[in-house]
């Protein structure tokens, strides 16, 4: 197990694994309203996922489009909470 300062579950320095979800997120806020929340949402799962290390591109793409539309569709259909849908209609 690494020394002291780092991070448990994903074994890199703990300032590593907050910093990017603090950017993300403000970036996220930044792109909600023109690209929609599926976009997004894409976006900011496969970003937070490299920049924590994940190493297949494979699994990143299949985690951050399930993430992105899975999420989409559960509150959008089925609980009718409203999200942006942005310009290009997704």
């Amino acid at each position: 197990m690494p020394g002291r300062g780092w991070c448990y579950t994903t074994r890199v320095p703990w300032t590593r694994a907050l910093v990017p979800p603090r950017h993300s997120v403000l970036n996220q806020w930044a792109l909600l309203e023109p690209l929609g929340f599926q976009l997004t949402m894409l976006l900011f799962i496969a970003g937070l996922l490299l920049a924590l290390g994940a190493r297949s591109p494979f699994a990143v793409l299949l985690t951050a489009l399930a993430g992105s539309f899975g999420v989409f569709h559960v509150f959008y259909y089925w609980l009718k909470v409203p999200l942006p849908i942005g310009a290009l209609g997704l």
